[in-house]
């Protein structure tokens, strides 16, 4: 929007992740795929009056699995 002030958010984390993942023998195809991390680090706002820094933590893990037959 014209005239307005611009905000920035610089996010820099760091941690483990781990990723698996599986593939057919007979024709390549990704059978299955599993990841998994915890991240820290911090969330800066740039561009507000006074610096804004607070940590942050994220977690996740996510699977995918190819169901059925898979069709092609």
């Amino acid at each position: 929007m014209p005239n307005q002030p611009v905000l920035r958010v610089l996010n820099v984390m760091t941690g483990p992740e781990t990723n698996g993942f599986r593939v057919a023998k007979e024709d390549g195809r990704l059978t299955d795929r599993s990841r998994s991390a915890r991240l820290s680090g911090t969330m800066e706002y740039i561009g507000t009056p006074q610096p804004v820094v607070l940590p942050v933590t994220r977690q996740y893990t996510n699977t995918i699995e190819l169901l059925g037959g898979g069709g092609r």
